[in-house]
């Protein structure tokens, strides 16, 4: 210690003092990067797993045969994920707009077949951990939605479509003229 003026100067411990300014920026970058990376991903759920033919040939065929598309698909970023089964696809695109691409023409045209297998395919984005929370609280919202309107409709004996439009009423009865 040193005497100044008669008082005695303390000098601080030697610590590291922490920045909050950079590891804020890094948190920032990081999170900038991986969503720049999971918006070139598509993960596809209900994809049929099969021992004879590699995952990214079945999804050629799936793509080019049903969706009339042709993705530039490299065989290293197409994995299965998960433990459950059918596992979870994951397949990294050339970029963002091949991976919107493709997550039109999945949604425009396979929800359109006839065949009920392919209607239980889907793809989606791939969402971090906080968005994929709000989507099932999203769908959770949109199911209960569904199911109250039937319930609410069901103590007069009748099941209304929620999405349907009453018919103007006269006098006489139900006018269908509108």
């Amino acid at each position: 210690m040193q005497k100044v003026d008669g008082l005695p100067t303390v000098r601080p411990p030697s610590a590291t003092i922490v920045q909050p300014i950079a590891s804020t920026s890094h948190t920032v970058s990081a999170a900038t990067r991986d969503q720049q990376r999971r918006e070139r991903n598509i993960i596809i759920s209900g994809f049929p797993e099969s021992e004879q033919i590699p995952d990214v040939e079945s999804l050629r065929e799936l793509c080019e045969c049903h969706l009339n598309y042709k993705p530039w698909l490299d065989d290293s970023k197409c994995q299965m994920i998960g433990k459950s089964s059918p596992r979870l696809l994951r397949v990294t695109l050339a970029s963002e707009q091949a991976a919107a691409e493709l997550l039109f023409a999945a949604k425009t045209r396979l929800s359109k077949s006839n065949d009920s297998s392919l209607r239980r395919i889907y793809f989606n984005r791939d969402l971090n951990p906080a968005e994929a929370e709000q989507a099932c609280l999203i769908r959770k919202e949109r199911r209960e939605g569904r199911q109250g309107a039937v319930v609410n409709n069901a103590d007069d004996g009748s099941v209304l479509n929620p999405l349907a439009q009453p018919f103007p009423t006269t006098s006489e009865g139900p006018s269908r003229s509108a």
